[in-house]
């Protein structure tokens, strides 16, 4: 198969999204298939993989709307002139496009009143969303309730689709070098610089007199100087080196405010470490956890978890949602347009 991946940003230092780009399309690679990526810069060299730089305005104010809605006619254009046997469109990244593959990315767009350039810019995501949803023929989510929240806001219950929308790499590992630490140690990834991933909790749970003697490992940018526990700041952390991360500490606490499905839960599993984390949808569907709400509550599941912590990995797991088996089984799911949800089989 011919096949276009549609993104407005692809940095060095990726996210969700740019992950699963990355992952997806090496594997799709693999099998045997031509693979391009559309976006803006190229920053990113991904082997056997060709990447098409398009010019996307990242402006300060309504960045988003304005980086999808230039991406999406990029796109656009590209495709008049090139034949794709699929295309993946990323978030709302398919606004102009038909007929293409919609990569669910989060929880729908919540419009939001907090100043009239707020309500704007939400109020514009909102109907680019809406558009990419409707004019996509394909349907990917993380979860089935995640798929039930997009169904109540879109109406589009009689289309096929496909879950999950992200897996586990399988690519080789390397282990980094660490520093040496006595004692617990509790690990936040993607740092402290975005409330939306819980920083004010983070800060409250791990400054209880219960952790003092604890290291609280930060991958990611942010840090916290009313901090009252040990901390150890690691920055920026390559995939490939983070199974060792994993593997070295003793829980994650992972409090997000808002998430799509975040694979940092599936490969903290995958990689045997213990999991205190918020009410994240679709989050039974994937593990026997019970998520936190409240202070109380974090710091309890916590020190129970550092109590209880056994080394080892979930097999049943990686061998379910593999990057590997999740791309053989999207192209199947696209050629015979039948339902497929991973997490059932």
């Amino acid at each position: 198969m011919n096949i276009l991946f549609i993104l407005p940003v692809f940095e060095k230092k990726i996210g969700g999204m740019e992950r699963f780009v990355l992952e997806a399309s090496q594997e799709l690679a693999l099998q045997g298939n031509e693979v391009s990526v559309l976006t803006s810069g190229d920053s990113v060299k991904i082997p056997d993989v060709q990447i098409i730089s398009v010019n996307v305005p990242k402006p300060r104010v309504f960045n988003k709307p304005i980086k999808y809605y230039f991406t999406s006619l990029a796109a656009k254009k590209h495709l008049k002139e090139n034949k794709y046997d699929l295309v993946i469109a990323m978030g709302f990244s398919g606004v102009f496009l038909k007929d293409h593959l919609w990569r669910c990315s989060g929880m729908p767009v919540q419009i939001k009143y907090n100043s009239p350039v707020s309500l704007l810019d939400s109020w514009l995501q909102s109907i680019f969303e809406k558009a990419s949803i409707k004019k996509a023929k394909f349907h990917m989510f993380p979860s089935l309730e995640m798929k039930k929240l997009f169904e109540e806001r879109y109406s589009f219950s009689d289309e096929p689709y496909f879950i999950p929308c992200s897996g586990l790499g399988i690519h080789n590992e390397s282990r980094p070098k660490l520093p040496k630490i006595e004692g617990k140690k509790v690990l936040v990834v993607g740092g402290l610089s975005e409330n939306r991933k819980g920083r004010e909790m983070i800060i409250e749970v791990m400054n209880h007199e219960e952790f003092r003697d604890t290291t609280l490992v930060v991958t990611g940018e942010g840090k916290a100087d009313s901090l009252l526990c040990k901390t150890c700041y690691l920055g920026y952390v390559p995939p490939e080196h983070m199974p060792a991360i994993y593997t070295w500490c003793d829980a994650l606490l992972f409090p997000s405010l808002s998430e799509g499905f975040p694979n940092t839960l599936l490969e903290a599993e995958a990689n045997g470490l213990p999991i205190v984390c918020s009410p994240i949808v679709g989050l039974r569907e994937y593990f026997n956890v019970t998520p936190c709400k409240t202070t109380e509550e974090y710091v309890s599941s916590l020190k129970k978890t550092l109590r209880k912590r056994k080394p080892g990995s979930s097999d049943k797991l990686i061998k379910k949602i593999n990057y590997r088996r999740v791309i053989s089984s999207l192209i199947k799911h696209v050629k015979t347009r039948k339902t497929i949800n991973l997490l059932l089989d």
